[in-house]
């Protein structure tokens, strides 16, 4: 349980760094609500719900895997409908086909659709900001003076 918290916050901090967290809700919303609707219409218990929704798999999918900013549609709107695309593969994959790694596969299928979807509503390409490196050229020493090496004193 506390690794997966861990495992979530730091989702959050790369998503966050990465402008891309509105992909990483979206895809969890409509994937988690295809799941409640699921669950109601099976009428399975609630642990199932938090079972499925608290996969590792899942979690490392939503956190690092769709919200890569290459990879993503550029507009908003359009992450928004990419997201639910995926969700619903992915979901079909899963309990309709019953086959393993309905994410990845939805991700992998759907891919190709970036550039249409870029190309139907354009939006600011992700730059990622250079790396501020510290000069490595300073004034001051390492050391502090007392342990600078100096020559002996002939007295």
């Amino acid at each position: 349980m506390i690794a997966g918290l861990w495992f979530i916050a730091l989702g959050i901090t790369v998503t966050v760094s990465a402008k891309r967290f509105d992909i990483a809700w979206a895809f969890l919303a409509c994937f988690g609500a295809l799941l409640l609707g699921r669950l109601f219409y099976l009428d399975q218990r609630w642990a199932v719900l938090l079972n499925q929704l608290s996969s590792g798999g899942l979690l490392l999918f939503t956190f690092f895997m769709i919200t890569d900013p290459m990879t993503t549609p550029n507009d908003r709107r359009m992450r928004w409908l990419y997201a639910a695309l995926v969700a619903v593969l992915a979901f079909s994959w899963q309990f309709v086909w019953y086959r393993n790694g309905g994410p990845v596969w939805a991700l992998f299928l759907l891919s190709p659709l970036v550039p249409l979807l870029d190309w139907l509503m354009p939006g600011p390409k992700h730059q990622w900001q250079p790396a501020r490196v510290a000069s490595a050229h300073t004034d001051t020493p390492c050391a502090p003076s007392s342990v600078t090496p100096t020559a002996p004193s002939r007295t």
